[in-house]
């Protein structure tokens, strides 16, 4: 696949031949775009295709293109022009994560056993140490639960797709950060059962 180059910078991202992609059934839409899950018949695998305006699709793809970390989604490639359920535009390729977002695992009704939630915690913590490890450092700022995306065996990948056009930060100096533009319930208020044994809870607090 050739690399289709998006913005001045000069990051690229393979190119995704819309014929290659079958099957699409819709999973969602809001600000961030319109989410479809599909089938590539070449790589024989589902992908999870988002449609976007033409602006975002490259700042999403400044900020995913050649990031290749266990626990951050992979972008997979881009098509220019994709029309499907009357929604057009170009659109990023990205793995298909089959159990969803952090959010959905951390409704009342699922059951979330210390382990698991712990082992989600430490691959949280590789996934962004992975990204503040970029040069220049790459800050998500709108980290949340339904920013960490769960595969077939719950294993945590940090969404590198920013739904907004300030959520992103590449920064060469950690002296001054940059003031909250996120979720703020979420970056002040982590919510910490009281039964949290203290070195998991300062671990919870500091991420």
């Amino acid at each position: 696949m050739s690399g289709v180059k998006l913005w001045h910078v000069g990051a690229s991202a393979p190119l995704v031949p819309i014929e290659d992609l079958e099957n699409p059934k819709f999973i969602g839409k809001g600000g961030f775009g319109t989410v479809f899950r599909a089938q590539h018949k070449t790589w024989g695998l589902d992908v999870a295709v988002k449609i976007v305006n033409s602006q975002a699709i490259s700042r999403e793809v400044k900020a995913m293109a050649g990031l290749h970390n266990s626990y951050v989604l992979l972008l997979l490639g881009i098509t220019e022009k994709l029309e499907w359920d009357y929604v057009s535009g170009p659109a990023l390729v990205t793995q298909f994560m089959e159990n969803g977002s952090l959010a959905e695992l951390l409704q009342p009704q699922c059951p979330r056993p210390w382990p698991l939630l712990c082992r989600l915690l430490q691959e949280l913590v590789l996934g962004m140490c992975y990204l503040h490890s970029q040069d220049p450092v790459l800050l998500h700022r709108d980290l949340k639960p339904s920013n960490v995306l769960l595969d077939s065996e719950l294993h945590a990948k940090v969404s590198a797709s920013p739904p907004q056009p300030n959520l992103w930060t590449k920064s060469c100096s950690r002296a001054a950060p940059a003031p909250l533009t996120g979720h703020e319930t979420y970056l002040l208020q982590p919510r910490i059962p009281s039964a949290t044994p203290s070195g998991y809870r300062a671990a919870i607090q500091e991420l």
